[in-house]
């Protein structure tokens, strides 16, 4: 396959330089100017970026990742080709270790050839988080962190990377960081009620990002920073849900001036309720409702969303007055590098997956093609 002609996006310079790609296998094989062949996509006078890499999502289009339905999850991913997505992390909620398990082997069985969007992980929300801080999970279930049950998820993941969502002021947490991390895991601090100097341990025992910022953690304070200004003062990578309810727009503005736009991480935080209609839903085992589009359980806590990751990608753009250039890295090759799956995908470079959306004049997706297919077609 040849895309041809488009503004090809280039994540090191952050500009769009006209420019053909060459796909072979699945891979994005050379970039340049290149003859037609029997397989031209035409993308003249459009924009070409990389396939967005969603790292926090539970679900979508009436489908939870606790379903633990290996079938559910290969339709569930259409919807995220619909909007852009190419890479996910299906994301667990709080649960028992035996239904964890089952979730992230059913991510690991979800047929490659079958499935429109790469599974490259698992992003484990759950259970290792304070329940003073615990926003949509069960308090019953929430514990301190155990190393030897994470080495079963690793082990049972396989080559697909995890991610875990940690309160580090738990008892033993800043141990579990360090051993996970060294075990291959990327650990994000999360849902957490602690103060500077216990996140600054955090950090240095290895956790590099932090799950949805502002949500669920002890906010800024002008003699304690907490879990939120350190999130916007550290090196480490922050998640942002963009989606106009969990943060204002104004706050959004503040975070991407305050934070390096190469640490921005956009997520959807998405639930099952995303592409659907207002009603009934599950987030993991706790019910939660949705009106005019925003999830909540019955005590009025937010329970995820209902966004997809372009229209936050796009809402970032509004919310901060940003470029096109500057918002692609947020949703691209800052949610990969917090992952650790860089290497393959996130930017359009020789070697990496052929994961490319096309954008047509007025802004809106004309194709997604994962792994050099076409998964999606306006």
């Amino acid at each position: 396959m040849i895309v041809k002609n488009g503004l090809v996006y280039n994540t090191v310079m952050k500009k769009f330089y006209k420019n053909d790609l060459k796909i072979e296998n699945g891979k994005i094989i050379d970039i340049g100017v290149f003859d037609c062949d029997d397989f031209t996509v035409d993308a003249d006078g459009k924009y070409v970026i990389p396939g967005l890499v969603d790292i926090h999502s539970h679900g979508a289009v009436g489908v939870d990742t606790m379903d633990s339905d290996s079938d559910k999850l290969v339709e569930m991913c259409k919807f995220y080709s619909s909007h852009g997505v190419t890479t996910l992390f299906p994301t667990t909620t709080t649960a028992k270790h035996v239904d964890t398990k089952k979730a992230i082997l059913s991510v690991v069985e979800a047929d490659e050839e079958k499935c429109t969007v790469s599974l490259r992980g698992v992003h484990v929300e759950g259970p290792y988080l304070n329940v003073k801080r615990a926003g949509a999970h069960p308090h019953d279930l929430l514990k301190a962190p155990d190393i030897s049950e994470t080495k079963e998820y690793i082990e049972l993941a396989g080559d697909k990377r995890l991610y875990i969502t940690v309160a580090p002021e738990l008892d033993g947490a800043i141990d579990f960081i360090k051993e996970a991390v060294s075990l291959g895991a990327k650990v994000s601090i999360g849902h957490s009620e602690t103060d500077s100097e216990v996140i600054k341990k955090a950090l240095d025992a290895g956790a590099t990002s932090f799950t949805h910022t502002y949500n669920a953690m002890t906010p800024i304070h002008h003699r304690e920073p907490g879990v939120v200004g350190m999130a916007l003062l550290s090196d480490a990578y922050a998640e942002f849900i963009c989606d106009g309810e969990h943060l204002n727009p104004d706050v959004v503005a503040m975070s991407y001036k305050t934070k390096s736009r190469d640490r921005f991480v956009l997520v959807t935080d998405s639930m099952q309720a995303a592409g659907m209609p207002d009603g009934v839903y599950m987030l993991g085992e706790l019910e939660t409702y949705v009106v005019d589009g925003v999830a909540r359980i019955k005590e009025g806590n937010l329970a995820g969303s209902t966004a997809n990751l372009y229209n936050c990608m796009t809402n970032l753009m509004k919310f901060a007055g940003i470029s096109l250039e500057d918002a692609v890295i947020c949703a691209t090759r800052n949610p990969a590098m917090a992952a650790g799956i860089y290497d393959k995908v996130g930017s359009i470079e020789k070697g990496k997956d052929a994961d490319i959306v096309i954008l047509d004049t007025d802004m809106t997706i004309e194709k997604t093609i994962s792994r050099g297919r076409i998964v999606y077609d306006k």
